[in-house]
């Protein structure tokens, strides 16, 4: 009986070490570059099929609960040679396995793509670029913009990218990356761009994510110079990067400078101030205006990166100057004429430290981390005259922000996941304000976020996320009592796919949103003889409510998406007026609700390879409620078409007029843009010149704004805004063996700042 309990006991120890035996590792493409979504199968040693999986969009994989016996394993993916690995797991219950896959050259060649160049995948979409969008881009940008993602709105020349209109999060290899990141991509060094609507994994917490993955050198520099300069008035954009890679480490070295100056702006304005005893009406037209600045940069990254992890550090320096920005107007009070001058100056310059960790603790678990601060000096000036008397301040600030955040994931079986990420980001500002009252002001504020999500498959078409957190935000400013906010987060979305071109998305938010730091002040500005400009320092957090449908298709050369979104938001932070003594107070509030519906409708049709084009239909009603009564809808739409010829690129885009309400309920009508650009690309030469708005130069904008006791219409033209071109010419030189030009990583050209300023 013993010996019977000693054999049972010794075949179920047998068989749960054989279920703990375990394969991962990562597969790799040409130039050892992340081969995504590879397709990994375990064969027995007569070639029957054990198991399999697929690798993740960094091409890590993994495979549990296999027997201890020896494998055949085999790695294959589309337009590359498979490989075949043994495997023995007789003497060891874990392995890991690195496999480069070599191009098979024969179907490379033979193959072309013309129909749509994008994939759904479980968790979002892959955009592969073609021969033609490579070579007529230069930059990050280009290159997301040729791709015609439906539902993705790029502007190349700002950085701007957004979808289901809010800002998208933009990553490189799996790293957050901003604007002088994605603008120095080299992108014939990017394999494919990933699009996630819904973000989960190391993504989650952002609206939406694109990813850029690129081809991995281990040895070779590059310099790289670009310069753009516009013609109608002068702007000029001028960078150079240099880059080193040995082994898996990078040197980056960034600097550029950029200038701009505008001259005859013009603006028309009628006021209405309501005192109780009397009105007064007030009418500007400018007479003379120029505005003038500057912005230099620098940046050192350097990078160390391994199979199992990757280490990032970022130095960096940024100096702003505007030392003119006036303007000069006839000014009738009443029908009585003067003269008015309104001038700022503002300077500020910016050091920069930050550092980011990312290890695989295992085939199916990472950590990541970052920690950064920056320390600004800013000064910024204000003078209004009249003929009966002017006002003036002078602000100097200190301004000091850490960030710092940890995220964990694990993969767990079934293709389910689990998330947790908490941030914390803390700012402290001490500022100095010169004017008729004297004022010192220190504020700190801090705010931690925690969250998880949990995503969960639901048969084999079919996943549910759920994303539970809090928020803290934590102020004081000297003087007052220091005020705390809790708020829950909460994030539903169910995605279906019917089959592999169509997907069907559900998403509901319970959120919160924070008033910016330069308004939770009790700082008083005049803005002129009338008017003062005011903080409040007790705003209330925004409560946010968000619903979202989504339908996309993707058949042949055709690819849509139809979009419908819900949102309100209670406790919205909107600008406030009233009338005290002889002023107008312009303030904030956050007692009021706003809520918005919008649908949107993307349309990419890839004629042929060298012709795409791109439409877009949005439209948009917003309405502010609760002691408060303004609504607004506009109807709006877009088109995009590119062109492409041997060395050349011919692009024609268009949008049409549209209407907006901002958050000082303040009505916009902006009018109709459109252009062409047509660029030259050729080995490492690019040269490109576009025009925006010919034939068009009386391009208007238009301003309402009515209430209690102001009211306001006006209009303004300004030179970027009429008939306006440019030329930019990039060259990069390849030394040693060439390398991805990925990155100007992190040069931010935005200085950190809370002072209250005159708008």
């Amino acid at each position: 009986m013993k010996n019977l309990c000693f054999c049972l006991w010794l075949f179920l120890l047998t068989v749960s070490v054989s279920a703990q035996c375990r394969l991962d590792g990562h597969v790799y493409g040409e130039n050892h570059s992340p081969l995504p979504y590879a397709t990994v199968r375990v064969l027995s040693n007569d070639s029957v099929f054990v198991k399999g999986t697929t690798a993740d969009s960094l091409g890590c994989y993994s495979l549990n609960a296999l027997v201890a016996e020896r494998y055949i394993v085999t790695y294959s993916c589309l337009g590359y040679s498979a490989s075949f690995v043994t495997v023995d797991f007789r003497n060891q219950s874990q392995q890991r396995v690195n496999v480069d896959l070599q191009p098979d050259q024969t179907r490379l060649r033979e193959v072309e793509i013309v129909g749509s160049s994008f994939v759904r995948t479980e968790d979002g979409l892959i955009a592969i670029p073609n021969k033609q969008q490579i070579k007529h881009a230069s930059t990050g940008y280009d290159l997301l913009y040729n791709l015609m993602i439906q539902g993705v709105d790029v502007d190349r020349r700002s950085g701007k990218v957004s979808a289901f209109n809010q800002r998208v999060t933009l990553y490189i290899d799996g790293q957050k990356a901003d604007y002088r990141e994605v603008q120095s991509l080299r992108p014939r060094d990017i394999v494919k761009v990933e699009y996630y609507d819904a973000p989960t994994g190391r993504y989650s917490g952002d609206v939406t994510s694109i990813n850029y993955v690129t081809r991995q050198y281990k040895a070779g520099g590059y310099v790289t110079l670009d310069a753009e300069q516009t013609i109608g008035y002068l702007d000029g954009n001028y960078n150079a990067v240099a880059k080193l890679v040995h082994g898996g480490t990078s040197y980056t070295l960034f600097a550029g400078h950029k200038m701009n100056e505008s001259e005859g702006n013009r603006v028309q304005k009628e006021e209405h101030i309501y005192f109780p005893d009397d009105e007064v009406v007030r009418d500007y037209e400018t007479m003379e205006a120029r505005a003038k600045s500057n912005t230099q940069y620098a940046q050192l990254n350097i990078q160390n990166k391994t199979d199992r992890r990757t280490l990032v550090s970022k130095v960096a320096f940024v100096r702003n100057d505007v030392p003119e920005n006036y303007n000069v107007s006839r000014l009738q009070y009443n029908g009585l004429q003067q003269t008015s001058r309104r001038q700022t100056q503002e300077k500020g310059w910016m050091p920069s430290l930050n550092f980011y960790a990312n290890f695989e603790l295992a085939s199916n678990q990472y950590v990541e981390a970052s920690l950064g601060g920056s320390y600004s000096d800013n000064t910024y000036g204000y003078v209004y005259r009249e003929d009966d008397g002017s006002v003036s301040t002078a602000t100097d600030e200190n301004m000091y922000e850490l960030n710092a955040n940890v995220n964990y994931g694990i993969r767990l079986k079934h293709k389910n996941s689990l998330t947790v990420k908490l941030y914390h980001l803390h700012k402290v500002s001490m500022s100095d304000y010169h004017s008729a009252n004297d004022l010192w002001q220190h504020l700190w504020t801090g705010e931690t976020i925690l969250f998880s999500e949990y995503n969960h498959r639901i048969g084999k078409n079919t996943s549910f996320r759920v994303s539970p957190g809090t928020s803290l935000l934590q102020y004081k400013l000297h003087g007052n009592d220091m005020i705390r906010q809790f708020s829950p987060r909460l994030q539903l979305v169910l995605t279906h796919q019917p089959s592999p071109k169509q997907y069907i998305q559900l998403r509901a938010n319970v959120g919160n949103s924070f008033p910016t730091i330069s308004m939770l002040n009790n700082v008083e500005q005049n803005v002129d003889l009338i008017q003062v400009q005011r903080g409040n320092s007790s705003l209330e957090t925004t409560k946010a409510y968000y619903l979202m449908g989504v339908y996309a298709l993707h058949s042949g050369k055709f690819s849509l998406q139809a979009t419908g979104m819900y949102q309100f938001y209670n406790d919205m932070y909107v600008s406030d007026r009233f009338i005290e003594g002889h002023n107008l107070i312009q303030t904030y509030r956050s007692d009021v609700n706003w809520q918005q519906i919008i649908g949107m409708l993307s349309l990419t049709w890839k004629a042929t390879t060298n012709l795409q084009v791109k439409l877009d239909g949005n439209y948009n009603y917003s309405k502010f409620t609760r002691g408060v009564s303004a609504h607004q809808q506009t109807l709006s739409g877009s088109l995009q078409l590119n062109y492409y010829w041997r060395d050349f690129m011919f692009n024609v885009y268009g949008k049409t007029p549209s209407r907006m309400m901002d958050l000082s309920m303040m009505r916009v009508w902006m009018p109709a843009s459109y252009g062409a650009v047509v660029s030259w690309s050729h080995k490492d030469w690019r040269v490109e010149a576009g025009v925006s708005n010919p034939f068009y130069n009386a391009r208007c904008y238009h301003f309402k704004l009515n209430d209690d006791v102001y009211s306001m219409r006006s209009s303004s033209t300004s030179k970027a805004d009429r008939m306006t071109g440019y030329v930019k010419v990039a060259y990069t030189f390849d030394f040693l063996k060439k390398v991805n030009h990925d990155e100007k990583q992190d040069v931010d050209t935005k200085i950190n700042s809370a002072i209250l300023k005159v708008e």
